[in-house]
This record gives structure tokens, C-alpha cells and sequence, in this order.
């Protein structure tokens, strides 16, 4: 416990974010372990994550899902739509995801079809499904403890999730927007046969035959409520140095034009939105880390 000593101060100039961009110098992104550049390091790195996984697939009672074993991964998450003018309702139609794992970060863009509210995912199977590409591609050593789930306005970007309805009253209502407190929500992931083949091949994790389940610990953050109001995420990523994708005038308003039309412009500009939320989150982290460092001094 982090306590600060009496008149201990902080100073937090209330500035635009747009104003504070201006000072920039170089790209910012989230720091990754060092063993990546040490072969050795990043040997021993994975016999203790197989050492540790083994040990909890045994520990685990049968029925029972896996814990994970393993440091918290960040997923920065952002979803497209276009109105339906027709059903009065949004068209999901893609959902991306930007992780930063132990030993690096990939992006992910879930193209959707259809969707309609009955087509949408399920938010832990999907979540599980990008984990696991984390793991096949040795971003991530262990199914870690925790999972941080990161947005730019997160009660919007979870609507994306068909199953939202199942879990929204565990969420916490923070400000105007949601999240969680504390250890965040747990879910229960059954894998496919497939997917139980992917993870066993990959000769990361520790996987039974049959009625393989992996415990998911998901905290949720909605980063709007970590800046001054009137903020958008293009003022953010300039921040960052990581600026938004632009977009031709009016395409904003029909997604799914640009989607059929140039799906790599598409691609760019979507992935980008989810990069700079968990950019953001790790430097929000590291800036409240070495506030505290200086409380406790």
C-alpha cells in the first residue's frame, strides 16, 4: 500500500490535449519484456511458463475452467458501424483489436457479417480467439491472469457484442460511462477442438482432450473518462504521436462504402483507432506509476 507523505503535492496543468501534442517529439509505445533480445532469457522464460501452466491444468478440478497463470495482457478494442436507416438500428461491421502482451503486440480485425444485433459475437469467445492467435505467435507466454480491455467510449464499442446483455449489470457505472472496480468480471471460455489443436501445436499452453475451459479475468477501462471533456481520440493519438488514419470527407458517415471500396484504407484507419487506446492506457500507467513513485519517496 502506497501512502503519501504529509504536503506532498502534484501539479496537473489543465491543458488541451491538442496543446500538449504540439510538444511531441518521437512515436510513444508500451514497453515489452527484454528477453525478446535474449534467446537464453527467452528460453527459460518459456520452460517456466509451460512449468506453470502444467501445474495449474493439474491443480484444476475436472469440469473446472484453467486459471490463468500469466502477466496482464492489454487489448486497446474499438468497433465500425453504418446506420441501417431501414431497421433504425446500427450495422456492426467490424470489431479490432490492438494487444500488448509479454513479448510483443499484434492487431486483429474481426470482420462481421451482417452484423445485425442476433450476428454479433460473444464477447468472451472472441476475446479467447484473439488471445490464442496472441499465443500461436509468441506474443504471449502464459493465459494470463488478467485481461484489460481499453476503449475510447466503451459503452458504445461494447454493443458490438451480442452478449453484452448477459454481463452489463456486472459492469460498474464510472462517471457517465462504465467499467469495472477492482478484480473486473470473470468469464468461462470451452474451447473447440480446433482451438485446443492451435494451442497444443503452438507448444505454448497446456491443453486436456476434452472439455477444455480457461477462466477469462477481464478488467474494463474507458479512457474517456482519463482525459479533459471535449477530448477525441484524434487529439490522443497526436499525443501519442500515433495520429489517426484520414479519411476522404464523408466517408465516416458510410463505413461501409469504404469498406467495398478501399478495404485497405478501411483496415488502417480501424486498427489504428484500437492501437492508440491501449497505447494510451500504458501511458496513463506509467504516468500514474511515476506519480506514486514520487508520493512514496
Amino acid at each position: 500500500m502506497v501512502s503519501f507523505k504529509p504536503g506532498t503535492s502534484f501539479d496537473f496543468p489543465i491543458k488541451p490535449l491538442s496543446v500538449l501534442a504540439a510538444n511531441v517529439v518521437q512515436s510513444y509505445t508500451p514497453p515489452v519484456s527484454d528477453i525478446i533480445d535474449d534467446p537464453l532469457k527467452l528460453f527459460e522464460r518459456q520452460v517456466e511458463a509451460q512449468r506453470r501452466d502444467l501445474a495449474a491444468v493439474a491443480s484444476t478440478p475436472p469440469g473446472s475452467p484453467v486459471p490463468g497463470t500469466g502477466p496482464s495482457v492489454s487489448m486497446g478494442v474499438d468497433a465500425e458501424w453504418v446506420h441501417d436507416p431501414d431497421t433504425r438500428t446500427n450495422r456492426i461491421l467490424s470489431i479490432q483489436f490492438h494487444v500488448v502482451g509479454e513479448c510483443g503486440e499484434f492487431s486483429h480485425i474481426e470482420y462481421l457479417k451482417g452484423g445485425a444485433a442476433d450476428k454479433r459475437p460473444e464477447f468472451a469467445k472472441l476475446i479467447a480467439e484473439v488471445l490464442t492467435m496472441g499465443v500461436e505467435g509468441g506474443y504471449i507466454l502464459e493465459w494470463p491472469q488478467t485481461v484489460i480491455v481499453a476503449a475510447f467510449f466503451l459503452r458504445a464499442d461494447l454493443t458490438a457484442f451480442g452478449d453484452l446483455a448477459r454481463f452489463k449489470t456486472r459492469l460498474d457505472s464510472v462517471g457517465r460511462s462504465v467499467g469495472t472496480r477492482g478484480a473486473g468480471i470473470p468469464f468461462d471460455v470451452e474451447f473447440e477442438p480446433r482451438d485446443i489443436e492451435r494451442l497444443t501445436q503452438a507448444r505454448r499452453l497446456v491443453a486436456c482432450s476434452d472439455d477444455y475451459r480457461r477462466a477469462l479475468q477481464v478488467k474494463f477501462i474507458d479512457l474517456v473518462r482519463h482525459v479533459p471533456a471535449g477530448t477525441t481520440l484524434a487529439d490522443v493519438g497526436a499525443l501519442l504521436g500515433q495520429p489517426k488514419i484520414e479519411l476522404p470527407p464523408g466517408a465516416i458517415e458510410h463505413m461501409d462504402l469504404l469498406l467495398a471500396d478501399n478495404p485497405e484504407l478501411y483496415a488502417k484507419y480501424a486498427a489504428q483507432d484500437a492501437l492508440i487506446a491501449v497505447y494510451f492506457l500504458h501511458r496513463v500507467k506509467e504516468v500514474i506509476g511515476g506519480l506514486l513513485e514520487r508520493g512514496a519517496a
